[in-house]
């Protein structure tokens, strides 16, 4: 496991970056100076994320940069201000497992194709209680999910495959 100075951590959608995304991950993360790792898993909810960092998933290296997005998994089955306890605890404990990183805290992204899908709704909800989290030096704010967005707020499935994942297009908007 790890060593890599820049960490990737979530869900399906990050690990898509190495996968839908590989060609734009290769060239700006896994190549070069970054040697990146990706931590992300498919269907991960911040249940998942919390057990892998009580359990090892960042310890015996040193990061730099921790890239955190997570959340779209939880958006069914909880409320927003639960959700945000949740992101709330990783990031305390990405910070204890990695105190000389820089965490970039993303988004939920901006799930549903309509704006006033439901699960839209509540990833705004959540999106809303996330910079509390930001202090500007070791919690970053990287708020990119709005471009995904068409004009009249939809989502584009020119870079949206489904209402969740980005097509290797939709990475670069990230």
């Amino acid at each position: 496991m790890g060593g890599a100075p820049i960490v990737f951590l979530g869900d399906s959608i990050t690990y898509q970056l190495t996968t839908e995304g590989r060609e734009f991950w290769n060239r700006h993360f896994a190549e070069g100076k970054y040697r990146a790792e990706n931590f992300g898993i498919p269907g991960d909810n911040t249940c998942n994320v919390i057990y892998r960092l009580q359990n090892g998933l960042l310890d015996g290296f040193e990061a730099r940069v921790v890239v955190f997005m997570l959340g779209t998994n939880n958006l069914e089955e909880y409320e927003p201000g639960e959700i945000f306890d949740a992101l709330k605890y990783c990031v305390g404990l990405i910070r204890e497992k990695q105190p000389r990183a820089t965490i970039v805290l993303s988004p939920v992204p901006l799930c549903g194709e309509r704006p006033n899908s439901a699960l839209r709704i509540k990833a705004l909800k959540v999106n809303a209680l996330l910079p509390e989290l930001v202090d500007g030096q070791t919690v970053l704010w990287c708020e990119w999910s709005h471009r995904m967005l068409r004009p009249d707020g939809v989502l584009s499935r020119l870079v949206m495959r489904d209402d969740f994942h980005p097509l290797a297009v939709g990475q670069q908007y990230r």
